[in-house]
């Protein structure tokens, strides 16, 4: 079975200390107040708490990036739920995607991973994965990141003469451009498996908005690709619950 497999980054592989910036109202004035990537999803919505400039920051710091990675790995709690998943898809040389909110550089993300290559895996995971693969290099440099509040997204996606996309229409709507990722990577794999081939397609991710419209994507492909399925893994709880078609 061929397989296309689709990892978010924070609280799935892994539970990074980065803070989002929010302002608080408390009586009479808004007050400054960081929370985790977890909390945000509670707090985003309610009404005492609201946005600014700077809320994702650090999800744009390359060298911040690679600093709390080392802090996350360093800390033994801190796999998140589909790590085993993609250790797994990792050791056994398969190709993936990371499709992310951030806005780091693909390579920034491709360091991050191999320091956790370095840092989680035993040396017996290390000497399988490069019987896999041999050279690890080699191998994550064809692998596929989509940082979808990076600059490069933007402009390899909307920046482009030839199509119709307005950055304007989607620059707060991270559930809409993860679909425009998802879509072209699974085009990608597809060109490459083949279109009559069956295809499996793995997807995880801890937001609840992003689920659904992943969700429903993947339902519109499958009628239309009646040689595909699909499994989301929906991590938004922090544990793993699987939807399949």
């Amino acid at each position: 079975m061929n397989t296309i497999n689709i990892f978010d980054w924070d609280d799935n592989i892994l539970f990074m200390p980065t803070k989002v910036y929010l302002e608080q109202w408390i009586y009479n004035g808004w007050f400054h107040r960081e929370v985790s990537t977890e909390d945000f999803k509670f707090y985003r919505d309610k009404p005492m708490f609201r946005m600014t400039p700077d809320s994702f920051k650090d999800f744009k710091d390359n060298d911040k990036f690679t600093e709390e990675v080392q802090i996350a790995i360093n800390n033994y709690k801190s796999t998140g739920p589909s790590f085993n998943d993609f250790k797994g898809v990792l050791i056994e040389g398969k190709k993936f995607a990371i499709i992310t909110a951030r806005g780091h550089s693909r390579k920034t993300i491709m360091n991050g991973i191999m320091l956790l290559i370095n840092e989680k895996f035993t040396e017996l995971e290390i000497n399988e994965m490069v019987d896999n693969v041999g050279d690890i290099l080699s191998y994550l440099r064809n692998q596929y990141t989509y940082a979808v509040d990076s600059p490069d997204f933007k402009k390899e996606f909307f920046d482009n003469k030839d199509n119709n996309l307005k950055w304007g229409e989607y620059s707060n709507k991270t559930n809409l451009k993860k679909v425009i990722a998802l879509e072209e990577y699974i085009k990608i794999r597809t060109s490459e498996i083949g279109s009559d081939e069956k295809l499996k397609i793995f997807f995880s991710d801890d937001d609840i908005n992003n689920i659904k419209v992943i969700h429903n994507y993947l339902k519109s492909f499958k009628i239309s690709h009646s040689n595909a399925s699909f499994i989301i893994y929906d991590t938004s709880t922090g544990a793993k619950k699987e939807i399949t078609s």
